[in-house]
């Protein structure tokens, strides 16, 4: 098939109604590609990989990739049972891609491969950036991790890479593999704040809760509560008992089920790759229901995902799908195809958004992650970096592991890029998931700069 009749099938191709059968359908249509032209013979395997992501898109239904699922916070949404392992299949076929783009794109700037036929193919990664991670990585060594970045405005994907079992995965990044921890704070952050216009900047007082959450510790006591910190503080610095506490109080299991969905949690995230669904789970035990809110238990979360939550915010709260083929060019130059942003879905109003990013700049400021940025390098002066970080445990195989994300943009009043950051450790830790994310911004900063210098060159 060529190429112009693929895209032409994005077009053609009968509307089929939006579910979880894409998902399945694109795992087997990369599965089937990739097998297929690597065994042509004569063919450039990177070329060949570069074609079949072509040939997976022709396979996929229309409405899948072209922004027409609704938008709508209230849209339907897949089962929450639906088994997210068997969505996930292709891993080889996505790290020898990520291979070619991060080669391909080594003289900085966007990745571009040249098909055999002629036709030109530009990708949105930046593989300096992607690099810089992966070099951390394979400087620390950590158990696992995955780093994406994204365009906030467009969905563009900026990075997309992982490590495991000692060496570079990208398919991490698309695995819903681990807790959101207090990723999860961002969901009930958001609804507290839109639906019961809890006040950023109140001040509530709490005890107890650093290592868990009590069913006495969710009922004031005057007595010892004798710590106080804003509801914006308390998201920087992770407080978990004032979440638990204002969960409890203000939140019941519908306005936790609907905002989870909101941001993605059991939705299906239309992709070039499948992404495993990020799970969510809204306990009946009020005590469960408090620790869910406060990110303790019953959520999982993809890095794909992670980054999407905080591209989110940075975007005035709408969550635009994730997309990494930006256009493709006939052999004679003629221009074929260009992406356009497409809006996934709305996450929460415009004024909520506003008010959860001033919130999340308290944790590089005076929170959780503010060690990692109190002494920026250069690149980084002057710019408030907004985030959330998460750190929790979970035995797998036999081995406790350890969680470490910071989810977040930049800069927070004109936001450029946002990130997920994860880094699993053993018990012996290496790196965290913040450090990783200040490296990353670093360099992204530092290129961006420097185009901008050469622009005003000419």
């Amino acid at each position: 098939m060529s190429l112009s009749a693929n895209l032409a099938g994005l077009i053609d191709r009968k509307k089929l109604k939006f579910s979880i059968l894409a998902g399945l359908l694109l795992g087997a249509g990369l599965t089937i590609s990739f097998v297929a032209h690597e065994r042509a013979e004569g063919e450039p395997k990177f070329r060949a990989i570069a074609q079949s992501m072509l040939n997976v898109a022709s396979m996929l239904p229309e409405d899948f990739l072209s922004g027409k699922q609704p938008a709508s916070p209230d849209a339907p949404v897949p089962p929450e049972d639906v088994p997210a392992e068997d969505i996930f299949e292709p891993a080889d076929f996505l790290d020898a891609s990520m291979e070619l783009l991060l080669e391909a794109g080594k003289g900085g700037g966007p990745a571009q491969v040249q098909l055999e036929s002629g036709e030109r193919l530009t990708f949105s990664i930046l593989s300096r950036l992607q690099a810089e991670v992966e070099k951390v990585y394979g400087d620390y060594e950590p158990v696992e991790a995955a780093f994406v970045a994204i365009d906030p405005h467009t969905g563009e994907v900026l990075a997309l890479t992982g490590w495991a079992n000692g060496e570079l995965a990208p398919h991490r990044a698309l695995q819903a593999d681990g807790p959101a921890a207090s990723i999860f704070k961002m969901v009930s952050a958001a609804a507290l704040v839109e639906e019961h216009n809890v006040r950023t900047e109140k001040e509530f007082c709490y005890h107890g809760g650093r290592s868990g959450i009590s069913k006495r510790l969710l009922e004031p006591d005057p007595e010892k509560d004798n710590a106080c910190m804003t509801f914006s503080a308390a998201m920087g610095k992770s407080a978990n008992v004032i979440f638990a506490r204002l969960a409890d109080k203000f939140l019941d299991r519908e306005e936790m089920k609907r905002f989870g969905e909101r941001f993605g949690f059991n939705r299906v995230i239309p992709f070039v790759w499948p992404v495993e669904l990020s799970k969510m789970e809204v306990p009946k035990d009020r005590l469960e229901f408090a620790r869910m809110a406060a990110g303790f238990s019953h959520s999982k979360l993809s890095p794909l995902h992670g980054a999407l939550m905080g591209a989110a915010v940075a975007n005035g709260g709408l969550m635009m799908q994730p997309q990494i083929l930006q256009s493709v060019d006939a052999a004679d130059g003629e221009e074929i195809f260009r992406s356009q942003p497409r809006a996934f879905q709305r996450t929460m109003s415009a004024k909520t958004a506003t008010k959860l990013a001033r919130m999340m700049v308290t944790t590089t400021t005076e929170g959780t992650a503010h060690k990692y940025f109190a002494r920026t390098a250069p690149q980084l002066k002057g710019i408030k970096v907004a985030g959330k970080t998460g750190s929790l445990s979970q035995v797998k195989n036999g081995e406790r592991l350890y969680h470490s994300w910071l989810v977040g943009f930049a800069p927070a009043d004109n936001p450029r890029i946002a990130f997920a950051s994860l880094v699993v450790n053993g018990p012996k830790w290496r790196v965290k998931g913040p450090y990783v994310a200040k490296r990353a911004l670093e360099v992204f900063f530092k290129e961006t700069a420097a185009a901008v210098d050469k622009v005003a060159a000419r």
